[in-house]
């Protein structure tokens, strides 16, 4: 198969590809000339990844994951190419965005050209790096969200105070697990969330549905410095009322998606200290390996493998240290109670 472009030696003269080392013709398949296959299936795998990461850097393509990993060693480092917003979506922790700043600028603002005379905007951050029309762009670009609500993590979980929110809501933004929770109390118009770049728009009023609580591995971390945030039940809080396990000075570690080394030591730090633990286990570091170093310790507690919290299919599973419970879903927490 022969791919070509006509007059394209003469259409890339218009283009700063050569800045790039691309020279004597157009860049067709992106700069490195690999394409990132992408469907349903990955683009979950991709999503699974990400709702398990507290800490995850989303790139635009091969360079951005290189320098990525360069400068965000303790990230999770995702390919979300085009689908920053769907990745932004899932996300469920600290989030960074690294890329070529025209492929994010475009995707923040995509009218980013429009009147401004440039055919890229490489073209543009290359010429008028300081102008109005860049500096517009890179604002929209950082403002993803208006005012968020809890919605809690399962049925029967919504707030007084949020159900209020939701009623009275002109339009109400949401995933689909979020608008299905919050659906009987919907009276305006309910969107689908797709795409993140169009939040910087909503209207004063308009709400944003963030499962569990906002705050809590939740969609407040978008919230603008004008936004309110309604506060939901979380997970957390689900997982310590099922066991009756105080929340007063529990300690939260996760060892999911990075070295789980850090994660052995922080919670054999916290254990030595008396705290109960809640961690996001990883497939080395899990309920076996908790048991085994309480076991070396010395020490006796419960352990609870808490899976698919607030919904029917939730499964709390206690053991003991001489008896750990076995997850029967790669979705779980574990709560370690001293």
């Amino acid at each position: 198969m022969e791919i070509s472009l006509p007059r394209g030696e003469e259409i890339a003269r218009q283009t700063l590809n050569s800045t790039i080392g691309v020279e004597e013709g157009i860049s067709i398949l992106g700069t490195t000339g690999f394409v990132e296959p992408w469907n349903d299936h990955l683009g979950e795998m991709k999503g699974d990844l990400i709702r398990c990461s507290d800490k995850v850097v989303l790139t635009t393509g091969r360079i951005g994951i290189r320098y990525s990993t360069m400068l965000f060693p303790d990230y999770t480092v995702v390919l979300a190419g085009s689908r920053i917003s769907e990745a932004l979506e899932a996300a469920t922790g600290d989030v960074i965005i690294c890329g070529l700043p025209g492929l994010i600028i475009k995707w923040g603002e995509p009218d980013v050209l429009e009147g401004t005379g440039f055919a890229t905007v490489a073209e543009m951050v290359e010429m008028e790096p300081e102008g109005q029309h860049l500096r517009r762009a890179f604002e929209k670009t950082v403002e993803k969200a208006k005012g968020a609500v809890g919605v809690g993590v399962g049925p029967g979980m919504l707030t007084e105070q949020a159900i209020e929110k939701i009623e009275t809501a002109a339009e109400v933004y949401g995933s689909p697990r979020s608008l299905e929770l919050a659906g009987p109390y919907i009276r305006g118009e309910a969107k689908k969330i797709k795409d993140y770049k169009n939040l910087h728009l909503l209207g004063k009023d308009a709400v944003v549905l963030s499962t569990g609580d906002p705050m809590f591995s939740g969609l407040g971390k978008f919230a603008g410095e004008g936004d309110s945030i309604i506060p939901g039940i979380s997970s957390m809080q689900v997982a310590c009322a099922r066991t009756k396990t105080s929340m007063n000075g529990l300690a939260v570690i996760t060892a999911h998606g990075r070295d789980p080394h850090p994660a052995r030591e922080a919670f054999v730090a916290e254990i030595e200290l008396g705290k109960n633990v809640l961690l996001l286990p990883a497939d080395t570091f899990g309920s076996v390996e908790v048991a085994k170093i309480l076991e070396g310790m010395g020490l006796q507690a419960r352990i609870y493998v808490c899976e698919k919290l607030g919904y029917p299919e939730e499964s709390i599973i206690e053991g003991t240290v001489d008896n750990p419970p076995v997850a029967q879903s790669a979705l779980h927490c574990l709560l370690v109670v001293r």
